[in-house]
């Protein structure tokens, strides 16, 4: 059995992409969502969601950038991470 203690982490992924237009030029994409609860709901943010207890970093990012992109991309790295307990309500 696993205790809780309170302690949650969460993923934000910047994903970068190229997008054909209409006229089948390139161009570099970042895919954002609307965020819809509050201190900033109506702007923009990176794709994210919290960790459940049994998942890596890794596929809690491929888990919600599915949920609330739609996107699935064939390749996930974990760059970097980011440690304050205060960095984002």
């Amino acid at each position: 059995m696993t205790q809780s203690h309170g302690i949650r982490v969460a993923v934000s992924t910047v994903i970068l992409t190229l997008r054909r237009t209409a006229n089948g030029e390139a161009v570099l994409a970042l895919p954002l969502v609307l965020r819809t609860r509050e201190p900033y709901a109506d702007q923009w943010a990176l794709p994210g969601g919290w960790l459940t207890v049994a998942e890596s970093a890794v596929d809690a990012a491929a888990r919600t950038l599915a949920e609330t992109t739609g996107l699935s991309p064939s390749y996930l790295e974990q760059l970097y991470a980011f440690g304050a307990v205060d960095r984002s309500p």
